[in-house]
């Protein structure tokens, strides 16, 4: 377990925004059906009724706009800014360099490599090992969310969607990045790092390790992480943690990782 990772700070408030956004999205959500359950109770005063709709959209406008300005400051400042905090620790666990103010404790667990380009790659084949293992641990609630909500979409066709007060709140949430744009976003991400995992493995297992080669892998990794942006459940690599780090024990002397 890491004792200390300078983006980590970073990345706790990006997850936080992130949690708040989720939220966000279903008091809108709710915020949306309000109105449609109003209008339908013919018991309610008019004029009542229409001031109850309009502080409700006036709220949903706001809750809206906030969080686009959320969503922006954490996907276009903050995400990237842990990315760069990262990125300039992994250089300097490689190369023996001092780009960060203080450098990760036991967040690479490699510190038998001198610092070259062979370490880069071991780093890599580590990272990708943890990553690889902890998104593939999210795809099961990633995909049971998505089949629930494609249930409840049936469910409502069924009634009939214009019969169906909730009908067009509910594919808006449904078709959003919130429900299938995080799993086919996630089970991209997923892909292209085995893929890129397996890369670097055949690297190390055929002794090809040139310098070509793991540029082309950190490369690979990198761009798929700016791509995805996708948040790693720190639960998961919690839990996973200890495990995966024996595995990484196994897999150094299966490779015959060392000092090249």
């Amino acid at each position: 377990m890491a004792k200390y990772a300078p983006q980590k700070k970073t990345f706790d408030l990006v997850k936080r925004l992130n949690k708040f956004n989720k939220i966000n999205i279903w008091i809108v959500f709710v915020l949306s059906i309000l109105p449609l359950v109003i209008n339908e109770i013919k018991s309610c005063d008019p004029s009542m009724t229409l001031n109850i709709v309009t502080y409700i959209q006036v709220t949903n406008v706001l809750l809206l706009v906030g969080g686009f300005i959320i969503s922006a400051i954490k996907d276009y400042y903050l995400f990237p800014k842990a990315e760069f905090e990262r990125r300039k620790d992994l250089i300097d666990n490689s190369f023996d360099t001092k780009y960060t103010l203080k450098s990760s404790e036991e967040y690479f667990t490699n510190s038998e490599i001198s610092a070259g380009v062979y370490k880069l790659g071991v780093n890599l084949f580590q990272n990708l090992l943890f990553t690889v293992t902890v998104s593939k641990k999210m795809r099961p609630k990633a995909i049971l969310k998505s089949v629930l909500f494609i249930i409840l979409f049936f469910l409502i066709s069924f009634w009939g969607v214009k019969d169906v007060p909730i009908a067009l709140p509910f594919l808006q949430l449904l078709f959003s990045a919130f429900v299938l744009g995080d799993l086919i976003k996630l089970l991209l991400y997923i892909s292209k790092n085995e893929k890129t995992l397996d890369d670097v493995q055949n690297v190390f297992a055929n002794n090809q390790v040139t310098d070509a080669a793991i540029y082309k892998c950190v490369l690979d990794y990198e761009t798929n992480l700016a791509w995805g942006s996708l948040l790693l459940n720190d639960g998961i690599f919690n839990e996973i943690n200890d495990e995966t780090e024996e595995e990484w024990k196994v897999i150094k002397n299966k490779y015959q990782i060392k000092n090249a």
